[in-house]
C-alpha cells in the first residue's frame, strides 16, 4: 500500500506536491483504513477537480514514477496468471515530454510504502533525463544515498564498499542493490520488488477502449482472464452481487460490462498479495451501483488489505456517506495557471458540510459553470 507519493516539477505540477495516505485521526468509516505496522493508511483516495487542471498528470506522475523504478530492477518471476495483469507502463514518449516541459529544472519523485510486512521509501530525480540524486530506505533505515556520482552506502555494504563502489556510474544505483545486496537482506530486497512488479497496478481506459472502429484489446484481454478458472469464478461471483451475468460470448461485449470485469482482475490479483490500484476516471462507463460496489470491494474488511487511488468527476460519491475528508483530494490550477493539490482535510472543510455543492459551487477551486446572460 502507497502511504505516501511526493512530486515536483512534473508537467502542470510546478511545486510540491503529494498524496498522504496516513488516516488523518477521523472518527469516521474505521473500516476505511488498514491498521499496518507503520500506522492507519487509508484504503481509498478520491481525486477531484475540473477538466484540465491536473487529475490525468497526477495519475501520470504515479506512472512515470512507478515505471522508471521497474526498469532499474531484474526481472521478476511471473506465472501465466500474473502475465496479463492490466499494468501497462506509461507511452515511451511520456516522459521525454515531461523532461521537455520541466524548463530546465530536475523532476522530483519519492514514494513510501508497504510490502510484505517492511516499509520504503524510496526516491529520485531527474535533470535533462540523467539521474541527480537518489534515496532508498528501507524500515527506516539508511540503505544508500547517491548524489551524482557520489554514493552514501549504509551499513548493510559495509562488508562490500569497494564492490558498490565501482559499480557506481552515472545511472542509478536501485539495479546494484536489489541485485547485490547480502544475503541477510534478500526478503526486504524481495519486497520491494514484489511491490512494483504484482502490488502496484494501473487501470488505462485508453489503451483498453481506444476510439475508432478497429477492435479494441479489451476483448483479447477478457478472453485471456476468463480462461483462468480462479479469477473466472471470483469474476462471476463479483458480477453476481451488482446483479449481472457473464454472457456466452465476447464478440462484442458493452463497454460497460467490458470495463467492469477488467476492473474486476486486478482486484482479484490484489486480493492475493494486497497492493494498490491506480485508475484514472474510475466511474467512466459504469452505473452508480457497480461504481459504488468496487468502492466496498476495498473499503470492507479485508486481508490481505488493498488500496485504490482514483480520478472521477461523479460527485454523487463526493459525500461524508461514502468518504472520510482525508480520502478526498481536490486538484485546481492557481492563479499562475499551476496545478496544486489539498485534501478536504487540508482545507478544514467541516464534517457536515455538503461536499458535493461546495465542490461546484467553487468552494475548493475554480469550477467552470455556465451562468445566465
Amino acid at each position: 500500500m502507497i502511504i505516501q507519493f511526493r512530486f515536483n516539477n512534473f508537467c502542470s505540477f510546478r511545486q510540491p506536491a503529494s498524496i498522504r495516505l496516513r488516516a488523518a485521526g477521523s472518527k469516521s468509516h474505521p473500516l476505511h483504513a488498514a491498521d499496518l505496522p507503520c500506522g492507519p493508511i487509508l484504503k481509498t483516495m478520491a481525486i477531484y477537480g475540473p477538466n484540465a487542471s491536473g487529475k490525468s498528470q497526477l495519475i501520470n506522475a504515479l506512472r512515470c514514477c512507478c515505471a522508471i523504478i521497474r526498469r532499474q530492477l531484474p526481472a521478476f518471476p511471473l506465472d501465466k496468471k500474473e502475465g496479463v495483469l492490466l499494468s501497462p507502463p506509461p507511452a515511451p514518449h511520456l516522459l521525454t515530454e515531461t523532461l521537455a516541459q520541466s524548463s530546465g529544472e530536475p523532476v522530483s519523485f519519492n514514494i513510501q510504502f508497504f510490502s510484505q510486512g517492511h516499509f520504503f521509501e524510496y526516491g529520485f530525480s531527474l535533470k535533462d533525463g540523467l539521474p541527480q540524486e537518489e534515496l532508498l530506505l528501507a524500515d527506516g533505515k539508511l540503505m544508500y544515498q547517491k548524489n551524482g556520482e557520489q554514493l552514501l552506502i549504509g551499513k548493510i555494504f559495509h562488508s562490500r564498499v569497494k564492490q558498490a563502489s565501482s559499480l557506481v556510474s552515472n545511472g542509478f544505483f536501485l539495479g546494484t542493490f536489489t541485485s547485490h545486496c547480502p544475503a541477510e537482506y534478500a526478503e526486504i530486497s524481495s519486497a520491494f520488488q514484489a511491490f512494483f512488479h504484482q502490488g502496484c497496478l494501473f487501470f488505462d481506459n485508453s489503451s483498453l477502449f481506444p476510439a475508432g472502429p478497429s477492435p479494441s484489446m479489451s476483448s483479447l484481454q477478457i478472453r485471456e482472464i476468463l480462461n483462468q478458472p480462479k479469477a473466472h469464478a471470483f469474476i462471476q461471483e463479483q458480477l453476481h452481487h451488482v446483479g449481472l451475468l457473464l454472457p456466452e460470448k465476447y464478440d462484442s461485449p458493452s463497454t460497460g460490462l467490458s470495463k467492469l470485469i477488467l476492473l474486476l482482475y486486478p482486484i482479484y490479483c490484489l486480493s492475493q498479495t494486497g497492493g494498490v490500484l491506480i485508475v484514472d476516471d474510475l466511474t467512466a462507463f459504469l452505473h452508480h451501483n457497480a461504481s459504488q460496489y468496487l468502492l466496498r470491494l476495498f473499503q470492507d474488511q479485508q486481508t490481505p488489505p488493498m488500496q485504490l487511488i482514483f480520478t472521477t468527476h461523479d460527485v454523487s460519491f463526493l459525500n461524508r456517506k461514502h468518504f472520510r475528508r482525508d480520502e478526498i483530494a481536490m486538484v485546481c490550477l492557481d492563479d499562475s495557471g499551476f496545478s496544486r493539490l489539498r485534501t478536504l482535510a487540508d482545507l478544514r472543510v467541516r464534517s457536515d458540510a455538503n461536499f458535493s455543492r461546495e465542490y461546484l459551487e467553487g468552494k475548493y477551486g475554480f469550477i467552470p459553470a455556465w451562468e445566465d446572460e
